[in-house]
């Protein structure tokens, strides 16, 4: 029995199609995974039979997965979620914004909490909270064909400060949080703050 290995991205009905034909080249049935679901052909097997197997499998194991228990420990941990989200908005107003460390402290949190699809809070009022104290979405990014050291030398640390309280700003505008990088980034500037 041969092995398919299917590439990431590919299709049901292409990896069936490849796999049958690999069986048809090598004269022995193949057995491939497809999204965890394994499957077994040979030249002779039906594209659509074996794309029906998968299909009923995968619902099968959806309904398996998506139990009425399971969905309520969701939905249960999304409400906490909102409300840990909700609790913790309410310190922006109290945020010294001239504390780089508080700032950027402040910010990676509300990438914790903020970045998930089912969570839900006023963009325009952070964003506005951060441009009335100086800050602007996407500042001090570098210029074209300028080198990270050139940038380096004329941004500095208060520059790389700000690029980086841009660059949350610029993901809170876009996405609706702050990217995770800012935890690497924070985690960097702290380290050469010190």
């Amino acid at each position: 029995m041969s092995i398919y290995k299917p590439s990431a991205g590919t299709s049901i009905d292409y990896a069936v199609r490849e796999a049958i034909a690999l069986s048809v080249g090598k004269e022995e049935p193949v057995e491939f995974i497809f999204n965890d679901v394994k499957l077994c052909v040979n030249e002779e097997s039906d594209p659509a039979e074996i794309e029906s197997i998968f299909h009923a499998s995968m619902k099968m194991n959806s309904q398996a997965f998506n139990t009425p228990i399971r969905r309520q420990k969701e939905a249960e941990r999304r409400r906490k979620m909102q409300a840990d989200l909700d609790e913790f908005l309410p310190t922006l107003d109290s945020l010294d914004m001239t504390n780089k460390a508080e700032v950027l402290h402040w910010l990676c949190r509300f990438e914790e909490l903020s970045g998930w699809t089912f969570v839900s809070y006023n963009r325009s009022h952070v964003l506005l909270k951060f441009v009335e104290a100086g800050y602007k979405p996407g500042e001090f990014c570098r210029k074209e064909n300028e080198t990270q050291e050139e940038w380096q030398e004329h941004a500095g640390a208060y520059g790389e400060f700000r690029w980086i309280v841009g660059q949350a700003l610029e993901g809170i505008s876009s996405m609706g949080c702050p990217h995770q990088m800012i935890h690497t980034f924070t985690e960097r500037f702290m380290g050469k703050a010190t």
